[in-house]
């Protein structure tokens, strides 16, 4: 099994938009996967509940909700049998102290990030908060950046990366921003499940996460036209 935690605390940051995709991703490529919600809105639950029947299943574990009476927190976040992908939504605001004994299981965690002034502010203050946490408490969590909701030709995106190449960060995907994904939202369905010429463009800037996610990055290759690059494993660790 591979775990896969979706982290930034800043909110609006497009943590569930990459959750519920990346879910409805492994879902439609016959892989058991469970979306476990961390956050009080429960937005990725609520994804779920939108998803057509006729569509691969994809198990929802509602982390936010506190257990009935009779049941056990350890029980109600028990996950099923053969699972192979669990996908970890975080809340905004996440306190990471508490947050480190569910990291230290998992494999990768991406950190979705914004190229707005506000965003990026929020977003430095929380990889170095990280970065604390990681040396206090080693684990094998290999880091990736997204950057998201962007478009590669405002000067928001180029100052974006260019602090991302200055603080010397590792980022493997940039994704535009587009009423695709909130089509697809409506319906309870990922992007990469569509088989439309029009999120055809989409998909492949989701082709480096993916790669990375599943371990074929072993390479560094580089994407001259908007810069997205896939480090080795060496580089994806942000706390060596």
């Amino acid at each position: 099994m591979r775990t896969i935690m979706v982290m930034n605390s800043k909110g609006g940051s497009g943590k569930t938009t990459i959750a519920t995709n990346l879910a409805g991703h492994y879902a439609s490529v016959n892989t058991n996967v469970v979306l476990k919600d961390y956050d009080p809105q429960g937005s990725s639950s609520e994804w779920l509940k939108q998803r057509p029947y006729a569509l691969p299943k994809i198990v929802d574990l509602p982390a936010y909700k506190s257990p009935s009476m009779r049941v056990t927190r350890s029980w109600q976040m028990r996950l099923p049998a053969h699972t192979e992908r669990l996908i970890i939504d975080t809340p905004a605001g996440v306190e990471l102290p508490r947050f480190m004994s569910i990291v230290r299981a998992v494999d990768r965690i991406i950190i979705p990030v914004s190229p707005s002034p506000i965003d990026i502010r929020a977003t430095v203050m929380f990889i170095h908060a990280l970065k604390t946490q990681l040396k206090l408490n080693p684990c094998k969590a290999e880091v990736g950046i997204v950057v998201n909701r962007s478009d590669i030709n405002s000067s928001a995106y180029h100052s974006l990366i260019n602090l991302l190449d200055n603080l010397d960060l590792a980022y493997v995907a940039t994704l535009s921003q587009n009423e695709n994904y909130i089509r697809a939202a409506e319906r309870g369905v990922s992007l990469l499940e569509l088989d439309h010429p029009m999120v055809e463009r989409d998909k492949q800037e989701w082709r480096p996460l993916i790669q990375w996610l599943d371990g074929d990055s072993a390479t560094p290759e580089q994407n001259t036209n908007d810069k997205q690059r896939i480090f080795s494993s060496k580089n994806h660790a942000i706390a060596s």
